[in-house]
This record gives structure tokens, sequence and C-alpha cells, in this order.
């Protein structure tokens, strides 16, 4: 009844009420994340009926804001401040909200575009059943309880009649609090990763930066000597290859290239490679192309394509992964877009490995795979990440037809630990199990020898930035103790997840596939044995 207007001062973090059109007073806020705080600030609610308590939608910091009448700070009663994600305990860039008179929430979680209905004081919240939408700018109910939102990216205004749930799940709800790491001496049947991974490098709540401190989109890892990372990320005119020492999240700068065609330029990398030389190998996916950068090189050589797009032999459209071969340095390449692996013996000579052709689900054909490894101990057998098949094929060398031995041989996706959503990358031990990259399930899979559904050992299937989350994760490797190290990729951050337990055994001595290998321990059908790490790369005794 008083007329004041009360504004969500995005850009300088504050709210503030107008008594006037000459007068404004500072309600609360200012720039940051603690509780008296706002990054962003793009709703509010203010509930007249409760004395004027104010929820505040701090975007920036992904959660809401309650503040009672007179407070100098505000509580937090909705989402976990800085950590954002899809779980049924965080938001996502929410944008707008409207309070009941039995104070429920109702958010418009924009990024996980969904309506989330929130009590006051619970630990978590229900999405609306029945919505799809993305880019709700606002929410507010009619006099007879309906609730209305703007679907602003869908162009239309929907209404939804609210009621009682008949079940809550809260099986996406997320924790924040870190595990307890077991004494060195603790024992267990098989091989545990911790499920809170350590930033190694970039922001651990997802900041994006080109900064010695912070990455962007980081395109490919490795793992070098002494454990440490090689990172390649770019700014707006340059990639970078950073090189990160263990213990140190301030990374050296090896080398740059501008955005281009030429030898010097790289136009979108997207897979790296080390030999024992200390040679950096790069996919260049926009050029078409693997070149190798000798240490101290400014320009590249080209090893395998630069001949253009298209579909011969001796061109690529638009690959997504490489293995280079320790001992003969033949490139494979998965040619995602021809749908089909390449081998190149030298600069000028191709041969088809597998696919090839049209995309498709027969046992002979591939569709879009984005990811390869070579098991050079079996006679060079091929498995493939069949990305858009949601399968990972195994292909004899010199075979016509490939075998289903992850995902469904159907083609079908999914998220269930006998399925995969667009597997990315993988690499294999010398226990021939496999560890894939489940790109589209945000999550990290082993999948044994004869398994017909894989064990989830990082992510938790839910897209976000807790140090459990992962947000599209690009590649995995191993370090010398046999953590993973992931590719947090759209979280802009290297996460390192730990080997919490392992079978009390003496380490294997067995020489892995190619050089990078690391000996843990596993179980397989009950039976203790050693599993030598290996993975995609030669990086061990890189000079670094």
């Amino acid at each position: 009844q008083s007329l004041f207007i009360w504004i969500a001062d995005t850009n300088n973090s504050r709210i503030v009420k107008w008594v006037n059109s000459s007068t404004a007073l500072t309600v609360c806020g200012s720039y940051g994340s603690n509780s008296n705080q706002f990054i962003n600030p793009k709703g509010l609610f203010v509930d007249t009926v409760a004395g004027n308590t104010l929820y505040v939608v701090d975007t920036g910091n992904h959660r809401v804001q309650m503040w009672p009448p007179g407070a100098t700070s505000g509580i937090t009663v909705a989402g976990l401040t800085g950590y954002y994600g899809a779980g049924l305990n965080q938001l996502w860039n929410p944008l707008a909200i409207v309070v009941d008179s039995n104070q429920n929430m109702y958010i418009a979680d924009v990024t996980n575009a969904r309506i989330l209905q929130w009590k006051v004081g619970a630990s978590f919240g229900v999405n609306i059943e029945g919505l799809t939408a993305y880019g709700t700018s606002s929410i507010t109910f009619d006099p007879n309880g309906s609730l209305f939102f703007a679907d602003t990216n869908n162009n239309r205004v929907l209404r939804y009649a609210v009621s009682c749930p008949t079940n809550i799940s809260t099986t996406t709800v997320s924790s924040v609090v870190t595990t307890t790491m077991p004494s060195s001496n603790s024992n267990c049947p098989m091989i545990v990763w911790a499920s809170n991974a350590t930033t190694i490098a970039g922001s651990p709540i997802g900041i994006a930066g080109f900064t010695s401190t912070l990455l962007n989109y980081p395109a490919g890892i490795m793992v070098g000597k002494n454990d440490s990372i090689y990172i390649m990320d770019y700014g707006t005119s340059y990639y970078r290859m950073q090189l990160f020492y263990p213990g140190s999240q301030l990374g050296t700068t090896i080398f740059n290239a501008t955005f281009g065609t030429g030898l010097n330029q790289i136009s979108y990398a997207v897979a790296l490679n080390i030999d024992v030389s200390g040679n950096i190998y790069i996919l260049d996916q926009n050029n078409d192309r693997v070149t190798k950068w000798t240490p101290g090189a400014s320009t590249g050589i080209v090893l395998a394509g630069n001949n253009g797009v298209g579909s011969s032999l001796t061109t690529l459209n638009t690959p997504w992964d490489f293995f280079v071969e320790p001992n003969t340095s033949y490139i494979w390449i998965a040619d995602s877009y021809n749908n089909r692996i390449v081998k190149w013996i030298n600069t000028s000579t191709a041969v088809l490995v597998a696919g090839g052709g049209t995309s498709g689900l027969k046992a002979n054909q591939l569709n879009y795979p984005e990811g390869l490894f070579v098991d050079t101990s079996d006679s060079n057998t091929l498995y493939i990440a069949d990305t858009y098949n949601h399968r990972i094929q195994k292909w004899l060398y010199g075979a016509s037809n490939g075998t289903t031995v992850a995902g469904q041989q159907s083609g079908v996706s999914g998220s269930a630990l006998n399925q995969l959503y667009k597997p990315f990358t993988l690499t294999m031990d010398t226990n021939k199990s496999l560890y894939i990259v489940d790109y589209g399930n945000h999550r990290i899979v082993l999948w044994l020898l004869g398994a017909t559904s894989g064990i989830l050992i990082a992510g938790t299937g839910v897209a976000g930035v807790l140090p459990s989350q992962l947000y599209y994760p690009y590649s995995a490797r191993f370090d010398s103790t046999g953590a993973l190290i992931v590719n947090d990729f759209s979280n802009n951050r290297i996460q390192r997840f730990p080997v919490l337990c392992s079978p009390n055994m003496t380490p294997s001595s067995t020489t892995s596939v190619s050089t990078n290998s690391t000996s843990i321990t596993a179980t397989l059908q009950n039976t203790t044995m050693p599993v030598p790490i290996t993975t995609n790369s030669l990086t061990t005794s890189a000079s670094e």
C-alpha cells in the first residue's frame, strides 16, 4: 500500500527501495559471496505479510537469500553458495522467484530449465513435473493459486495449477562434504577412488579465465614426468600450452599459438599427446590435421592431414581424437564426420581401419566416433568411442566388423550403468578394463573385461561444480599414484580423484601397453590382481 518500489539493481549487486521518484535507499548488498553480499542478483520477492521479508535471487552465487526485516545479512534458503549444478539441492543461474503463503518458494532455475518448489528450511527442492522451460524470466501467481511463468526462449507464457507432489525424489541431491581419506594401510577388495576431487588447475568453482591460475575451456591435458600436467586452453586470440608442476596451481606457459591456418598457428585444438622426447602432438580439428611441436619450437610440423576437408583417405573431416603408436609413430585418428578410423603411415599415406561411409548402427558402421584407444600389446586391437551410437566398439585389426563391449549394441542411450550417453574418450589398463569418459552423463565409468555394466568411479551423473561433480568432461588420465586426472572441460578445471584404498598388494612391474603406466590393483571376478593403468599417451618419460 506504500507503493514503494523494490529493485534488483543487478550490476551494482544490491537491492534498492525507491521511496519516491527522487529518493532511493539501499536495502542490502554489495559485490561478493558473503552472507551480506550478492553477485548480480536478478530477481526478488517481498513478503509484505511477513513484515517485508525479502527473498533475493542471487544469480551469480547460484542461491536464494532470505533477509528478515532489519537483518544485516541474509540466510541461504536455496542452493549452495558458489556451487552451480543440476542436483535438487543446487541452482544454476536462477532468475526469478515467487513465494506462497506457506513459505514455498517457486524458483526459475534457468540453466537447469526447470521450476523448483522449495520449502523454506528444506535442504532441497522439488522439480515441478510436466514443465519444459528454458530462459524463464518471471514467475507469479494468479488469485486462484495457478502459477504463471514467462517461458522466454519458447516465446510463450505457461499456466500451471499447483498441486502437492505425491512422490519426492532426492536421488539427485549432491553433497559438498569432503571425503575423509582413510589411513594409508587401508585394505579393500578392489581399488576405490575418492568421490570428491581436488582441483589441481583452474578454478574449483568453475570460473573461466585466461591467467596463470585460471583456465578457459581446456582443450587437452597430458600427465608428464613426475606427475606434471600439460594443459592447452585458449583466450580471445591465441592458444597456450601450460605446464603445471605437482603441488602448484600456477601454470608456466611453454608456447603460444595464434588462431589461423599457418604452421605456427592453431585453429581448434581438441586433443594432445606427448612422446618420450617431449614432442607435443596436437590434433587441430578445424585445420583437419595433426602437428608435432618439438621442444622449444615456435612452429609445428604436419604429420597427418592439412589437405582440406574431405572424405578421401588423405583428407579428414572434423577429427576428434588420435593415438600415436609408441614404436612406429603411426597416427590413428577418429575421423568423426567421415564415420571412420584411419591410420596415417606418413604424411601422404593413410589406410582405413574401421567404419567409413555413412553413419549407422551395423557392426561395420560407426556414428560420429570421437575417441579411440589402440591396444598395441594385443595386435593393435582398436577400441572406439562410437559416440552417437552410445557404445564402445572393439575392432580387431584387419577386421571388417566391430563388437560392442560397453553400452548397448542397439545404440540406445541412457544413464543406467549398463548404458552410455555420448561416450567421448577412453583408455584401458593391461587387464583390458576400460575407463570411459561418459560425456553426456557427466561421469567416468570403469568397465571390466566381459562386464555387462560399468562402475561409476568419478562424477555423480548430475552436472555441476561440486567436488564430486563433473560438467561435460573431455578426457581422463592417471598419475603415478593411480589417481584419476580429469579434464572437467565445461567447469574450466582439472580434477584429481585420489585413490582411497586398494588391495594390500605389492605393485606389479608388468610393462603396460604404452610407456605411461602406473601399477594399481583391482578385483576382477573376486580375484585380486595387479592392474597397470595404461593411458592413451606417452608421457612418463617426457622432458619436464
